[in-house]
């Protein structure tokens, strides 16, 4: 029988779901890994037919964060190969921020490390009542990665950001919501239905609409209001331009002659 691939990515009514699955090890992500969720938010970013991508895990976890016995994480301590292995790390923390189409974590169990800030990554945090969250870099005595420096601190404010990140402390999913790092919680067994839900609402929006209200937003926190301003006008003349070709493709089907 041959084994799944460790990162699978499925589309179906222009949802794309990247699911890790690695569940012998709660979904635990390699270097290799990293390289391969890179190249595939960034192949889902350049796909038409995508509308909304979702990221999730298999079984009972969500991700377990870097999968230390992995020797690519840990073989060799050098500045260089720390600086490659980040460089990984980073490309594809770096491909999913900028993922001009709306992001989905649907998380279904524990998500720690590198897992949690893979799901803060995502625009939308969707969790199952069971799942559980920590930033436990500091128990390896390192700092944190997949942005989680950025996300942490944007997300969850400054004072709770550096308390998670200081004590690895564990959260549930209420709890997270209660911070604003989850945005709704669901019981388990209705997770997944309330995430292809919630995506395919999303799905039938404007593509443009949604591809500039996330740019804008995620720029939002260095720019001045009058640069926000300055991008809304070219954000809106972008929309009504995609509404007109969009008419004259509608018009050109009806009538071919």
């Amino acid at each position: 029988m041959t084994a799944s691939p460790p990162v699978r990515v499925e589309t179906e009514g222009g949802i794309a779901t990247v699911t890790i699955d690695r569940p012998e090890c709660k979904n635990a992500v390699t270097v290799a890994m990293w390289h391969t969720l890179r190249h595939a938010f960034e192949d889902l970013g350049a796909d038409r037919d995508v509308r909304v991508v979702v990221v999730t895990g298999v079984g009972d976890a969500f991700c377990a964060g870097a999968d230390i016995r992995d020797a690519d994480y840990g073989g060799d301590p050098s500045p260089t190969a720390v600086a490659q292995r980040m460089q990984a790390i980073d490309s594809a923390a770096i491909a999913l921020h900028r993922l001009a189409k709306p992001t989905i974590a649907s998380v279904n169990g524990v998500a720690v490390g590198a897992g949690w800030s893979l799901a803060l990554g995502c625009d939308i945090v969707l969790a199952a009542e069971s799942a559980r969250f920590s930033a436990m870099f500091v128990e390896r005595g390192i700092s944190l990665d997949v942005g989680g420096t950025w996300l942490f601190a944007h997300l969850g404010g400054l004072q709770r950001a550096k308390h998670l990140a200081f004590t690895g402390e564990f959260v549930s999913a209420s709890e997270a919501a209660d911070l604003g790092l989850v945005l709704r919680v669901h019981p388990d067994g209705e997770l997944a239905a309330a995430t292809a839900d919630y995506a395919a609402g999303l799905a039938g929006r404007s593509s443009t609409a949604l591809a500039q209200i996330k740019t804008g937003l995620n720029r939002a926190t260095t720019w001045t209001f009058e640069e926000a301003c300055e991008f809304e006008g070219r954000a809106q003349a972008a929309c009504v331009a995609a509404q007109v070709l969009g008419a004259r493709r509608s018009a050109a089907t009806k009538d071919p002659s």
